[in-house]
């Protein structure tokens, strides 16, 4: 019935009524804003009243490990917190587990646990259901602290949903993506779940500032934060990695999953058969393609695509000119890209740490601040025309933006940029010493 209902409403998003539906209930009901807001204000009260009879007991705080859990289940955007869970598991005053939660795209295997348990010691397989190995489950560890690594709940079964979460612990969220349109503000931080969070690390100031508006009494009370850090995949970003040797050009191409108007819109299906074309007739050009996880699921689902057309389209994808990029890491794409042809997106604001040109595929979505001023850095287009145009231009090594992107990027994304994991570990040893 649920996977019914999901595809009902996805076959008639595009509707006013519908999609103002969906709106209101990302906003939450007054009734379940103010439990949230109860919840919060227990759990808080709770870690203070422990951290006096430590105190008194003359254990103290520090006396004993922070404990501090993860939970995984789309590898793909696990890229944007690993620097953090990286620095607490090697760091002795956290105890950290990570709970691999199986992914709706996994299929009858957990390619989720598989992922994670190939590169880390201490990973938990959760199914479907929520279960997991015994005497593993995540209430009993008794977490100060759960980082969630999406917004939606929906995916995540029951007993790991971000409301279920905060009876217990501090639920933490570092954002999976930049949130750079009006459009994607309720959607990618959407109030049903944000009031959740006790800690809140923010991508930007803009969603720092945000957040503290929409949750003003519950900051004012100390019972929610909202902090910028800086983006802990940038630390990684920020690290040399050497280009395969190629002599073609590379173009990333990174389109979104959704071409609709309402969500921020995409070219995708525009531009699929234009984009490997222009690349057939030039003998120097190399295309790595790199879509969006969730993409030819949901354009199956709402009929845009059938299953044999996307097996076909991806049967084109194949030896060096043509690349299918769906690995969970794509550092190595971006090392080896000379260009980055993007719809609106969150690998704008991580391709700009390598100083390469970038040409932005306009679709008309209204952008917050942040992303006006990254634009100011990309060549924009409107057209496929355009598009080639610019590429053109490009390959002849012409790019007066670089200069401009490299004042951007420090504006925007700051400096010491290998330092960021560093300040969330210290963050967190702060606030749990607080109480």
């Amino acid at each position: 019935m649920v996977e019914l209902l999901k595809k009902i409403y996805h076959k008639f998003a595009h509707f006013t009524i519908v999609k103002k539906m969906g709106e209101l209930y990302l906003l939450g009901t007054p009734i379940g804003n103010i439990r949230a807001y109860n919840e919060l204000k227990k759990i808080n009260k709770n870690r203070k009243t422990l951290t006096r009879c430590q105190t008194v007991s003359g254990e103290g705080v520090t006396d004993r490990k922070i404990r501090v859990a993860f939970i995984g289940q789309n590898i793909q955007v696990w890229g944007k917190i690993a620097p953090v869970y990286e620095k607490l598991i090697h760091d002795p005053r956290f105890v950290v587990r990570l709970y691999a939660v199986k992914d709706i795209v996994d299929g009858n295997s957990n390619k989720t646990y598989e992922y994670f348990a190939g590169q880390y010691n201490n990973v938990i397989a959760v199914d479907e259901t929520g279960s997991c190995a015994q005497d593993k489950d995540l209430k009993d560890f008794k977490p100060d602290y759960v980082f969630l690594t999406r917004p939606y709940d929906q995916y995540l079964p029951k007993n790991y949903r971000s409301d279920v979460i905060a009876k217990y612990s501090k639920v933490c969220y570092c954002s999976y993506t930049f949130i750079l349109t009006y459009t994607n503000l309720n959607d990618c931080y959407s109030k049903i779940f944000a009031r959740n969070v006790s800690i809140f690390f923010a991508d930007n100031k803009f969603m720092r500032n945000r957040n503290i508006r929409r949750f003003s009494k519950a900051h004012s009370e100390g019972i929610m934060k909202s902090v910028f850090l800086g983006y802990p995949i940038m630390s990684n970003l920020s690290k040399k990695i050497e280009k395969e040797e190629n002599s073609k050009l590379s173009i990333l191409w990174t389109p979104r999953w959704s071409q609709s108007a309402e969500t921020g819109g995409g070219n995708m299906l525009k531009y699929k058969d234009a984009i490997v074309e222009y690349a057939r007739k030039r003998d120097d050009i190399r295309l790595i393609y790199r879509p969006h996880p969730l993409a030819f699921h949901h354009f199956v689902e709402t009929g845009e695509m059938t299953q044999q057309e996307v097996d076909e389209y991806l049967s084109i994808y194949t030896g060096d000119k043509f690349v299918y990029d769906n690995e969970a890491e794509y550092i190595i794409s971006f090392a080896n890209a000379d260009i980055l042809l993007s719809d609106i997106s969150s690998m704008i604001c991580e391709f700009y740490i390598t100083g390469k040109p970038i040409v932005y595929c306009d679709t008309g979505a209204k952008t917050l601040p942040v992303m006006d001023r990254l634009l100011e850095g990309c060549y924009i287009t409107k057209t496929w025309k355009e598009v080639e145009d610019t590429i053109e231009k490009l390959r002849t090594g012409e790019d007066p933006l670089r200069s401009t992107r490299a004042e951007i990027a420090k504006e925007v994304f700051g400096d010491n940029l290998s330092r960021i994991p560093d300040r969330f570990v210290e963050y967190i040893v702060k606030d749990f010493r607080k109480g």
